[in-house]
């Protein structure tokens, strides 16, 4: 999947993910997301909104783990940054 960091939010194909409170220490991020899904393709309102708690390590230069916390769910997967050169 394809995520678009825009400086303010992450986009992919049918989410708009929309970040708050950002910390970090080191090569841990912290903050929270607000998560906007848009389930049917000609849907111009989000048919879920999600709150999420979100953590982010950098592990190398271009590759990152992302851990999501909301309620008893959490979802784990590592990613690799592709940035123009």
């Amino acid at each position: 999947m394809l995520f678009i960091f825009d400086g303010v939010s992450v986009k992919s194909n049918k989410t708009t993910c929309t970040l708050s409170n950002v910390t970090n220490s080191g090569n841990v991020y912290h903050f929270n997301e607000s998560c906007s899904y848009y389930h049917h393709s000609w849907s111009i309102l989000p048919t879920t909104v999600t709150e999420y708690k979100t953590r982010m390590e950098i592990l190398k230069k271009r590759e990152f783990l992302l851990k999501r916390e909301n309620e008893s769910l959490e979802f784990n997967d590592q990613y690799r940054w592709c940035a123009p050169e």
